[in-house]
Parts: C-alpha cells; sequence; structure tokens
C-alpha cells in the first residue's frame, strides 16, 4: 500500500518515524489486543515463549500480547483462537518491524478442544516502510510505501509411543488451517488499523488514538 504526500502533515512524522514508535504506540486491533507479563502465564507456556525467543530464564520480552480473533468455523467446527505474539521495533530509519506469533490457543467447539495444544506454530509478519523518488527526476521524496509479507509454519510434534493413537495428519491439517484462517482474519484488519493509525500519527491527532 502507498500514501499520497498530498496533504501534509507534522514535520518530522514521515513513515519510517512511525515504525520506528515503541511497540505500545501503536493503535491496532482495538480490544482486541492485550499486553501481558510473561510471568503471569502458565510455567509451560512460559518456558515455550523464552524458547522460541532465546531469552535467560525470568526474562521478560518487553513487547508481548496477546490477540483474541472472532471465531473461525471449519471441519464443521468453531475455532476462536488466542494468539501470543512479540513486536520488535527497528530504530529510526530502518523502516521495518517484526510480529511474531509465539505461540496459539484454540476455544470453541469439540474440534478445537481437541487440537488446542497438540501444534506448535512458528509465524513471522514484517512490515517494511519507505519513502520512493518523486518522478520529477529531482529526487524529492514524493510517496510513502508500506509492504508486509508474512511466512507461517506449523508443526506437530507428537511422542513416538502416541502415533499410533493420534491422528498426526489430522492435527497438522487442523494447525494449518486454523494458522491460514487467522491470517486471513487477521492482516486485512491489521493493515486496514496501521494505516488509520498512522494518518492520525502523521497529522498530529494523537488525541484520536487508542494505543495499547
Amino acid at each position: 500500500m502507498s500514501w499520497d504526500e498530498g496533504e501534509n502533515g507534522v514535520e518530522g512524522r514521515d513513515i519510517l518515524g512511525y515504525l520506528a514508535l515503541p511497540a505500545s504506540q501503536y493503535s491496532v486491533l482495538g480490544s482486541e489486543i492485550k499486553r501481558v507479563v510473561l510471568q503471569d502465564l502458565d510455567e509451560v507456556l512460559q518456558q515455550e515463549i523464552s524458547s522460541k525467543l532465546s531469552l535467560p530464564p525470568s526474562t521478560p520480552p518487553p513487547n508481548l500480547f496477546t490477540i483474541t480473533l472472532p471465531t473461525i468455523r471449519m471441519f464443521g467446527s468453531s475455532f476462536m483462537p488466542t494468539l501470543f505474539t512479540t513486536v520488535n521495533v527497528s530504530p529510526y530509519p530502518a523502516g521495518r518491524s517484526e510480529i511474531k506469533i509465539l505461540h496459539c490457543t484454540l476455544s470453541g467447539g469439540r474440534m478445537a478442544t481437541f487440537a488446542d495444544g497438540k501444534f506448535g506454530v512458528d509465524c513471522s509478519t514484517v512490515v517494511e516502510t519507505g519513502l520512493s523518488e518523486g518522478r520529477d527526476g529531482k529526487g524529492e521524496m514524493s510517496e510513502e510505501w508500506m509492504k508486509v509479507t508474512s511466512s507461517v509454519l506449523v508443526t506437530c510434534p507428537v511422542p513416538v509411543q502416541f502415533k499410533k493413537v493420534l491422528p498426526t495428519r489430522l492435527l497438522s491439517a487442523t494447525g494449518s488451517k486454523v494458522m491460514s484462517g487467522v491470517l486471513r482474519v487477521l492482516l486485512p484488519k491489521f493493515l486496514e488499523d496501521l494505516r488509520d493509525d498512522y494518518g492520525l500519527w502523521r497529522m498530529g491527532k494523537d488525541e484520536e488514538r487508542k494505543v495499547t
């Protein structure tokens, strides 16, 4: 997506400055997103998140959030995913931030209850921004752009003694379908909110932004 700089904003508030804000200063996804503290989670989840972030014991990640999504229907059942995510913001003027999904819990119908906790997820969404040169050949910056790329890996670790009992293919397929549904729901809403929030921030309308 891109923005035309026809409407002047507050001096110094460009897309590169916006993406360098602390993670807590973004107003996206409304009430669906909440900041959490690692130590408030159960011990197993603490260990999983710390391991994925290569954190020393008892060191909380600085930008840990949960995102609760609307119910997704598939396989004749309902799934309500809650994502545990972390946000890493690069310093100005890198124009880059990364949102990583570290864990996904499921509630809802019988299939959601069956699949909850039985698959792992490693999902990364990278937001990159920049300023492109004007077409007049004078090198003036006239357009701001943003690019979002996502990758997702779903794993289904099953102990050897349970491989004949648990339907690993079904679990893997369920995890993949759930995460595909999550991205279909999450990304358009996230981008829409990000664009609106940037517009308010750029124009200095901080009182209209509801930061996390």
